[in-house]
């Protein structure tokens, strides 16, 4: 459950980061019009694009972990 919300936040972050960077949706990628097929909310996110993100989100402990981090989960402000 976690998993899932933290890489429905991570596919908005990913977003927000290309939108800043004038790209767009178009049903085809092309880098050069910045264009890509992906910038669409979660909910119509392809099903292998939504598995990628978690996987992602699986792997981010272990990566700061060999550089030296650790993981802690915190309290949310309440």
């Amino acid at each position: 459950e976690r998993v899932e919300e933290v890489a429905i936040h991570e596919h908005g972050r990913w977003m927000r980061e290309r939108q800043r960077q004038d790209w767009t949706y178009a049903p085809t990628r092309d880098d050069a019009r910045k264009q890509h097929p992906l910038l669409v909310e979660w909910k119509d996110l392809p099903d292998l694009n939504r598995e990628k993100d978690r996987q992602t989100v699986r792997t981010l402990p272990r990566l700061v972990e060999m550089a030296g981090f650790r993981v802690r989960r915190i309290a949310p402000d309440r």
